[in-house]
């Protein structure tokens, strides 16, 4: 019969589904290449801080090994009043975290972890730095660095929450549980 066969069939898509739904969590490997590919396109960024104009631009993600944190190496101009405009590079570095109404990944809890600029004192320096460091604190949890798209079923689910991050083998590697 047909009937037998049938309620085979149920059974077996039953417990297909009962075993999908049983994983608590994925993960997903997020290339080096998709982030920068997402942070390139939200540059230049130029931003006001203690009566200073501070422009950040030309991002590299920089993915440490072992790290739950992404770091982006950038470009900074910095006008301060009364100096001449000043360039330099700087790093900033969030820890990833994840928002499931966007479906988005952050950096959050942002730190200025490096400010090289020639030729200025240390004192200037450190001028240079207070706008810096407010300007990377202000923008870079607003910064949506990697999206989700609805392509597998991987990325569907919105609804999880973070639960690690760390870069591995020069990806991120994110898992996401309910």
């Amino acid at each position: 019969g047909r009937v037998p066969t049938r309620r085979a069939l149920v059974l077996a898509t039953v417990l297909l589904l009962a075993a999908g739904c049983s994983k608590r969590s994925l993960t997903l490997t997020i290339e080096q290449a998709e982030i920068q590919q997402r942070v390139s396109t939200l540059f230049p960024i130029q931003r006001e801080a203690f009566l200073s104009r501070v422009t950040l631009q030309n991002p590299v993600v920089v993915l440490r090994e072992g790290s739950d944190r992404i770091g982006l190496d950038l470009e900074v101009r910095l006008a301060l009043p009364l100096l001449p405009e000043q360039s330099g590079k700087l790093t900033a570095s969030g820890k990833l975290a994840y928002r499931p109404a966007e479906k988005a990944f952050y950096l959050e809890a942002p730190a200025l972890d490096r400010l090289e600029v020639a030729g200025v004192s240390a004192a200037q320096a450190e001028e240079l730095r207070r706008p810096a460091e407010a300007v990377i604190v202000l923008v870079l949890p607003s910064l949506p660095v990697y999206q989700l798209a609805d392509r597998d079923a991987k990325e569907r689910a919105a609804a999880m929450v973070l639960k690690s991050v760390a870069v591995r083998n020069g990806k991120v590697e994110a898992e996401l549980g309910l």
